[in-house]
């Protein structure tokens, strides 16, 4: 049987001001990372000098935090560390705002809400990658249905450069264009008459 104590290390919105400088910079670098490093990874990356790197790694390996754990191999994350940053009530009861962290080919990429997320997705299945997608996904007026219908609308010879310029402008899809197109207004020749 294992002495180690399964444990949950998890990063609270105190810890940003606690953390400022080379201690956060060092967290996030190895939040990011999947494998241990070492020191001069950390002081090459963060651009902070041995001393501060130094410092950090103590500061967050202390039984204070434990944040961080050193390895034969070099330093890493602790494997229980939970990074859940913000999860706050907006003023309007009904909505929920939240950072979620996705980690991807190293890189941890910090997703604005789950509405963020499902339009990410949609780029994706559709071929648009970054940073397009991160910027649509994060327009108030975008849905997955909104990519995935500009996407199908595109005409023969339209690329999907096109698609991303309407998308990102707001711009109707054809079946609301047709709907809200009105008529043309028709007038005869007897009201001009009889109005004189």
């Amino acid at each position: 049987m294992s002495d180690v104590n399964p444990i949950t290390v998890e990063f609270t919105p105190r810890m940003v001001r606690e953390l400022k400088g080379a201690p956060l910079a060092v967290l996030v670098l190895l939040a990011s990372v999947d494998e241990p490093v070492n020191n001069q990874w950390l002081i090459s990356m963060s651009g902070y000098s041995d001393k501060p790197v130094a410092q950090a790694l103590t500061m967050l390996a202390s039984q204070d935090y434990q944040l961080v754990v050193r390895t034969h191999t070099g330093w890493m994350i602790h494997p229980g560390f939970a990074m859940s940053l913000i999860n706050r009530r907006n003023s309007v009861p009904t909505t929920t705002t939240e950072l979620v962290l996705i980690k991807n080919n190293n890189h941890i990429v910090v997703v604005g809400s789950e509405k963020f997320r499902l339009n990410l997705e949609a780029c994706k299945s559709v071929g648009i990658g970054e940073p397009s997608a991160s910027q649509l996904s994060d327009l108030e007026h975008v849905t997955p249905e909104f990519i995935r219908g500009h996407v199908a609308a595109l005409q023969q010879g339209e690329r999907l450069g096109m698609a991303i310029v309407r998308i990102r402008n707001n711009e109707l899809l054809p079946e609301q264009r047709t709907q809200s197109v009105q008529p043309p207004a028709r007038y005869s020749m007897d009201s001009f008459i009889s109005a004189e």
